[in-house]
């Protein structure tokens, strides 16, 4: 297997360029050899083409015109967007194309980004490694997939805070499933649906599994509010997605450390995140949380 033939998919949608500066430059130091795409609305290509030009870095840089969420911000449908949404439940409650096509452009961009994912990902069949992900808030220490082998890679966050002890999790899960399926999983730890990694197949996989959950769950819900991490967290507990791989934040691949105390996590002396066994932290998700942390990695990057 070829670590560098991989792509990362991210989305940058209403970020200016600045805001994934230290996502991109990170990874270039990480030695990042392979494809990186940014989903980016067509009015910030332009700026974000004088910012990161091709040459920019040693991988392959592309941009993709995202449309998620455009359609949200327009002012008849902001003004009548329960109506709205109950009248396309009631017109296209079985017609599932139709369905998928107004959550590309009516749903919240949490859950529209996974039609467009899905749409990267089928143009590269010949990729062996892919990531999903936030960037804003990641930053590498390591290439993404130097340990990867095949399955799916899934962000655990703090395993001492439980989906019910979680505010938003919580709330997530009991607006679209219900109190029922909330006490059936609320005592398993949050699973993190902003980095996401693996082999080509079981992302692949893992994407039609998400996809096909909107579309089963009534439009009206889908495009209520950003449900994704919710969805994402009922299909891992009920084991709903193949070759899947729990990442603790300590000791794997991803590093999802918001809802941990930042006196209680380790570094060396170049304020690099270490695991548990001593050794570096390679992929680390939602670092801005510690806002004396997110200072020292912007005197490192910027």
């Amino acid at each position: 297997m070829d670590i560098n033939n991989g792509v990362i998919i991210g989305g940058a949608t209403g970020y200016k360029p600045a805001r994934v500066e230290i996502f991109l430059k990170s990874l270039n130091l990480a030695q990042f050899k392979g494809k990186v795409i940014l989903l980016v609305y067509e009015s910030d290509l332009a700026e974000y083409e004088r910012f990161y030009p091709p040459s920019a870095f040693g991988f392959e840089l592309i941009y993709r015109i995202s449309r998620i969420g455009l359609a949200r911000r327009v002012r008849w449908y902001r003004t009548f967007k329960p109506l709205i949404n109950r009248l396309f439940e009631r017109l296209y409650r079985t017609n599932r194309h139709k369905k998928a096509e107004l959550l590309k452009k009516f749903a919240y961009p949490h859950v529209s980004r996974f039609f467009e994912f899905l749409q990267c990902l089928e143009q590269l069949p010949e990729t062996e490694f892919v990531m999903l992900t936030d960037t804003r808030d990641v930053y590498f220490q390591q290439h993404p997939f130097r340990q990867i082998r095949s399955g799916l890679y899934l962000g655990i966050e703090n395993p001492a805070v439980t989906l019910a002890q979680d505010s938003y999790s919580a709330g997530w899960i009991r607006d679209v499933y219900g109190e029922k399926v909330l006490a059936e999983i609320g005592s398993n730890p949050i699973c993190c649906a902003g980095v996401t990694l693996g082999d080509y197949q079981s992302v692949r996989d893992y994407l039609h599994t998400m996809l096909n959950e909107f579309l089963d769950l009534p439009y009206t819900v889908m495009a209520k509010s950003n449900y994704d991490q919710g969805i994402h967290n009922r299909l891992l507990y009920a084991n709903r997605f193949a070759r899947a791989i729990r990442c603790l934040p300590l000791s794997s691949v991803i590093s999802t450390v918001g809802l941990f105390n930042y006196t209680d996590l380790t570094f060396n002396d170049a304020h690099e995140l270490l695991l548990t066994d001593g050794s570096k932290a390679t992929v680390i998700h939602q670092y801005d949380r510690h806002k004396d942390w997110e200072e020292r990695v912007r005197r490192q990057f910027l």
